[in-house]
């Protein structure tokens, strides 16, 4: 009788497995492995883009920094150049205030007084010479006899003028007087 197929048995082999699971564990620790290869490259990803981020972040703000540095001494070269203009605009504006001290010191502007003074002065004499000084003027006037010298000064202490002061009064030998005044 032959065997039949369920009866063909095979015998089984019974023995110590010296090796232990070796292919499992092989197989564990290559996994790992992977992993940690994997992960490695995305660590070495990442600090290389920080790296070149910080590289970038760097060279745009030394950029930026030459920049700055350039304008400024651009800026300083154009205050050195503006000096001259500055110290003519100061000269400008101390004359500017000399000039409103003098027009604001006087109640009408000086023209005006120069011509009342000169429409209270007697019909015989003449001008001889008109100064102006820094807040004042001085006038010099030609008279012909002491007579108009008189009518000239009750003018003057009748006029509404304060501030007109005698200079100087002198006679020739001709009899001429000239009379100076100065108005401030």
């Amino acid at each position: 009788m032959k065997p039949t197929q369920a009866q063909k048995v095979q015998p089984r082999i019974h023995g110590i497995n010296l090796a232990g699971s070796a292919p499992s564990e092989a197989a564990k620790v290559s996994k790992i492995q992977s992993i940690v290869k994997q992960t490695s490259f995305i660590v070495l990803g990442v600090y290389f883009v920080a790296f070149l981020a910080i590289v970038g972040i760097n060279f745009f703000f030394l950029s930026q920094e030459k920049k700055y540095i350039s304008e400024g001494a651009n800026l300083k070269k154009q205050i050195a150049g503006l000096s001259s203009v500055e110290t003519l605009l100061t000269a400008v504006k101390s004359r500017t205030t000399v000039a409103s001290n003098l027009l604001t010191s006087t109640p009408s502007a000086p023209e005006r007084l120069l011509s009342e003074i000169i429409s209270f002065l007697p019909p015989s004499s003449s001008i001889s010479e008109v100064n102006t000084q820094e807040g004042k003027f001085t006038i010099s006037v030609v008279l012909p006899n002491s007579q108009s010298v008189s009518q000239l000064f009750t003018a003057v202490s009748a006029s509404q003028f304060t501030n007109i002061f005698l200079d100087g009064l002198s006679k020739t030998t001709r009899g001429v007087y000239t009379v100076t005044l100065s108005v401030q």
